[in-house]
């Protein structure tokens, strides 16, 4: 494929895209702010899922969540499988990312606490939820060697999270 018909793509993309927006009317000010998931408050979930809320996220008892469209997940390899630990140094929580891009994680005696799709590249993730919502940052992978593989993330809005591979 040549440099010309990936710029006619991206052109035919950037002007549907904007067609989309013009005839819907969402503008810049209309627009849903992003929401950090990872520091919602709350300690039900819905039933259709729930965010990745901390605390249980999540946006009260019953019901799904309404039809959002999420980005295609996008992870590097090596940070694909089950992980445990939690906010700062704390455990009890299970982080699970396949290699499409989705994740769900739980929390020992509260069941599943957020699910989404992870978006990431060398230095930057970002989680999003089926709301909506969005935690973006960065993220460290670390193989300290002797089969421990440590993955933290750094949140911009909302902390530091560390796992170890599990």
């Amino acid at each position: 494929m040549g440099t010309n018909s990936t710029v006619r793509k991206i052109s035919a993309v950037v002007v549907l895209s904007l067609a989309v927006a013009a005839f819907t009317g969402c503008t810049a000010e209309t627009a849903a702010p992003p929401v950090d998931v990872f520091t919602q408050s709350g300690n039900s979930l819905p039933a259709g899922g729930g965010s990745a809320g901390g605390n249980g996220g999540g946006g009260g008892a019953g019901g799904d969540w309404p039809a959002v469209a999420l980005p295609a997940g996008q992870v590097p390899a090596f940070i694909v499988g089950d992980w445990s630990g939690g906010e700062g140094a704390g455990k009890g929580e299970k982080l699970q990312i396949a290699s499409d891009g989705s994740y769900r994680r739980s929390r020992t005696g509260y069941g599943v606490i957020g699910q989404g799709v992870v978006v990431a590249d060398t230095h930057r993730i970002a989680f999003f939820g089926p709301d909506g919502s969005q935690a973006p940052g960065s993220y460290e992978y670390v193989d300290a060697g002797g089969g421990i593989e440590v993955l933290s993330f750094t949140f911009d809005n909302d902390g530091y999270y560390s796992y170890v591979r599990i």
